[in-house]
């Protein structure tokens, strides 16, 4: 009887039109509500709103002395106190943050500086590359600077080619 399928109407409603007839399990919806393992240990953070059933259990006397001889079997609650830690002392926060950021810096000097090297000597030697670099490197949203600007329809400088007023460069046949 224990594997039939559970029924619809009273698990959702309470109650069955059925009755003692009904051929499906008539399970209380409350027998089928999970412990809440939180509030087990000693603490849930859900509260009354935890979807889980609280179940309160004496504190076992023994437990809080010490030992509790009973172990698991023990018919009372044996609260755990793991409680989330809500603060730390500043001072050691501040002490751990300092020796990470000064570890940090430290490892990061040397790269840097291999970093400028490295873009000094290809500078040097494709002056073309640094420009193309430039263009990509610049944050988006931001425009050139009309100077830098060539327009390709009549090859001046100082505007784009959708705000030039000379039109396109006709080359003449040789």
């Amino acid at each position: 009887m224990k594997k039939m399928p559970e029924c619809w109407f009273y698990s959702k409603y309470g109650e069955c039109c059925n009755g003692d007839e009904c051929m499906y399990l008539h399970i209380d919806p409350e027998s089928k509500q999970k412990e809440c393992p939180w509030y087990a240990r000693g603490f849930c953070k859900h509260g009354p709103n935890c979807r889980n059933k609280h179940v309160r259990k004496l504190v076992c006397q023994n437990y809080l002395t010490g030992f509790c001889p009973d172990g698991l079997n023990c018919p009372n609650g044996h609260p755990k106190y793991e409680l989330p830690v809500m603060y730390t002392l500043p001072t050691e926060v501040e002490q751990q943050k300092s020796q990470q950021t000064q570890q940090q810096q430290q490892q990061q000097q040397p790269q840097q500086q291999q970093q400028q090297q490295q873009q000094q000597s290809q500078q040097l030697h494709h002056p073309q590359q640094q420009q193309q670099q430039q263009h990509y490197n610049r944050p988006p949203g931001t425009f050139r600077r009309l100077e830098d600007v060539t327009c390709f329809k009549c090859g001046q400088q100082g505007h784009y080619a959708n705000r030039c007023t000379q039109g396109r460069i006709r080359q003449q046949p040789i």
